[in-house]
């Protein structure tokens, strides 16, 4: 899954982050303002979890926009995406070693991701991830059509949640 972190001074990722080690994901980096989440196939689509874990995410900023809205004049939003497949796993560096996620996943999920702005729920979830999820109409996914992402020759069918 990625999530990006909208206008975030630093506690917005604290705000989040205890959810996704609730739901027993991994933040595995840090690019930028987003943040890369990951779950082994088995635990992550077993229950909905990283979908529920992603409600979540919104459901503590909710709670805490009163705090933000005070001290920034505006809340933090998150949006993001959930795509499914098999990764490269590395480790990279000589003097700062770092472990990291590569392939065909990783860049479909940062496509997705891209085209959660346009959806007024915020998060986009392919083809492949909803069919492993198990029953979660009610977590209310709609269809939202097709849609082709840079540098893939096949368009993917993509499902949104509605909008808070």
């Amino acid at each position: 899954m990625r999530i990006e972190l909208l206008r975030d001074d630093g506690r917005f990722g604290t705000a989040v982050a205890h959810v996704v080690l609730d739901f027993g994901g991994e933040i595995d980096q840090y690019v930028g303002d987003e943040m890369i989440v990951t779950w082994p196939a088995a635990s992550g689509v077993g229950d909905g979890r990283a979908l529920r874990c992603f409600l979540a995410m919104r459901e503590a900023l909710a709670k805490a926009s009163g705090s933000f809205e005070r001290e920034f004049g505006h809340a933090p939003q998150v949006r993001g995406s959930l795509h499914f497949g098999a990764v490269v796993v590395g480790e990279i560096g000589d003097t700062r070693r770092d472990i990291v996620f590569h392939g065909d996943v990783m860049n479909t999920a940062a496509r997705l991701e891209e085209a959660s702005r346009h959806v007024s729920g915020g998060f986009v979830v392919s083809c492949s991830a909803r069919e492993r999820l198990g029953p979660v109409e009610k977590m209310g996914l709609e269809s939202l059509g097709t849609f082709s992402p840079r540098g893939k020759l096949e368009p993917l069918e993509i499902f949104g949640l509605p909008a808070e």
